[in-house]
């Protein structure tokens, strides 16, 4: 009986042991699960700033945007107006051209009566 009480006694022995050896791989657990919600609580932390530098970039992305737009609408506005004044301006010119044509013309005209005239004159000389 000895032996079965001493065999039972190495047993609880062993099970005490390995009850506090439990014990201390359950205090490193929750030592781990610990530093895993503080490493979990900054991942949330660094998200919350993610979204908002999100945000923000979506805010200036709409505000690029937009000056983008107004600046292709006053490029097209003033090519418009250039367009417009250099058509202007070019009729302008043609119209001129014509006017100095028709002038040339009178003064081929002028200069033939007045070569035909002097040409009279030295015939009745």
């Amino acid at each position: 009986m000895e032996k079965i009480l001493e065999q039972i006694l190495g047993e609880l022995k062993e099970l005490k042991e390995n009850q506090v050896k439990m014990q201390v791989d359950i205090a490193e657990m929750k030592s781990d699960i610990t530093e895993m919600k503080s490493d979990i609580t900054e991942i949330q932390a660094d998200i919350i700033e993610m979204k908002s530098d999100i945000t923000e970039m979506q805010a200036d992305i709409i505000e690029m945007k937009s000056d983008i737009k107004k600046l292709d609408d006053r490029i097209t506005k003033e090519n418009e107006l250039t367009r417009s004044e250099l058509k202007e301006e070019i009729q302008q010119v043609y119209k001129e051209l014509r006017e100095i044509h028709t002038d040339v013309n009178t003064v081929e005209m002028v200069t033939s009566k007045n070569w035909n005239d002097i040409a009279r004159l030295k015939s009745i000389k």
